[in-house]
């Protein structure tokens, strides 16, 4: 196949057969690479319309098993589960801390972090 007969449809097919066989980082490098080859192809006039722009991105996503949410009915188990008295003393020693985390950073003049 020469370049002027090069579609869209084939950049976008070719990144999606050769990203499935290489490492994410590999991946990438290979879309930019190629972005950077149609552009230098369209400059001379090799290719006509701006096959760059169809390379699509690879996507990375990391972590993607831990859910967005906890299901109420998780929460509903948790919060059933804890003992009342404990829980008081639980909120009652972070809050004390997070009192005298404030007071501390006032008198050193250090910002408070979260």
């Amino acid at each position: 196949m020469t370049l002027s007969r090069l579609t869209g449809a084939d950049v976008v097919r070719f990144v999606q057969r050769q990203a499935q066989r290489l490492h994410v980082k590999r991946a990438k490098l290979m879309t930019t690479s190629l972005r950077s080859f149609l552009r230098y192809a369209r400059y001379r006039g090799d290719i006509v319309p701006d096959l760059a722009s169809v390379v699509p991105t690879v996507a990375n996503w990391s972590m993607t098993a831990i859910p967005r949410a906890i299901p109420a009915d998780a929460i509903r188990q948790l919060l059933a589960s804890i003992n009342q008295r404990t829980q008081w003393v639980a909120v009652t020693t972070l809050f004390c801390y997070c009192s005298l985390a404030g007071t501390e950073s006032e008198r050193s003049g250090k910002p408070r972090t979260r």
